[in-house]
């Protein structure tokens, strides 16, 4: 009798910056439709009131060596925020990927997820990519793209997440920051790698929504704001 070896598997890299490019470039009309159509719709699916507001800001920081660069807040109001509970893979794994109704941090956090009786894919997963497409950070070695995102829910509770998408793999902050520890980074900065921190320097949020944080946002996106490009698809 023969026995077989044990199987030995590798892990398979992805592409992310290139799967992110493809999905936003995809978009009929460019990416700009895609950072102007998204949010709203994430927005409407989450609705909680009958009138649901969209603000985006474009606002200059300046950086430790004296770089400028923007950052873009995209905030919703008249939400329900990104509710639900934070699950690990092996939290979703166990449930087939099927998300609960109402399980929007995992299905933001997540790409593609099944809602539960819902057939087609689970909202807002899909909706991050708009932002991370217009994140290029000049100061860090390899093309990766970053968003945060803070949350306030009904109950109060407050959370602080990110995502860093990298060539050949993509990260996101697990736990979140909750609480005092989100509002304060919020306040000041959030820390990256190798020393490196993002000026942050924004008002935590007061009414119950999300507001996705686009560091380091790119020329195309500033220049669709400041020529009205954007507007025109809103």
């Amino acid at each position: 009798m023969t026995i077989s070896p044990s199987p030995v598997y590798s892990n398979t890299s992805t592409n992310t910056i290139n799967v992110i490019e493809n999905i936003i470039q995809g978009y009929g009309m460019g990416p700009i439709r895609a950072l102007a159509q998204e949010p709203p719709q994430n927005a409407k699916d989450a609705h909680k009131q009958k009138l649901v507001r969209i603000k985006y800001r474009l606002i200059k920081r300046e950086l430790k060596d004296g770089e400028i660069c923007y950052l873009l807040t995209v905030t919703d109001s008249g939400t329900s925020g990104l509710q639900g509970p934070v699950l690990s893979e092996a939290d979703i794994a166990a449930n087939g990927g099927i998300l609960e109704q109402g399980y929007d941090w995992t299905a933001f956090e997540g790409m593609g997820y099944t809602k539960s009786g819902v057939a087609a894919l689970g909202s807002r997963g899909q909706g991050k990519n708009a932002f991370l497409y217009f994140s290029k950070p000049p100061v860090l070695n390899t093309d990766q793209r970053i968003i945060f995102y803070d949350t306030l829910l009904d109950d109060d509770e407050y959370r602080l997440g990110a995502r860093i998408a990298r060539n050949v793999n993509d990260h996101r902050l697990d736990p979140p920051y909750y609480s005092n520890e989100a509002r304060q980074i919020i306040k000041t900065s959030y820390p990256l790698t190798d020393g490196i921190e993002f000026p942050l320097q924004l008002q935590p949020l007061e009414e119950v929504g999300t507001r996705v944080i686009i560091p380091y946002v790119d020329q195309e996106a500033i220049q669709a704001i400041r020529t009205g490009e954007l507007h025109k698809w809103l």
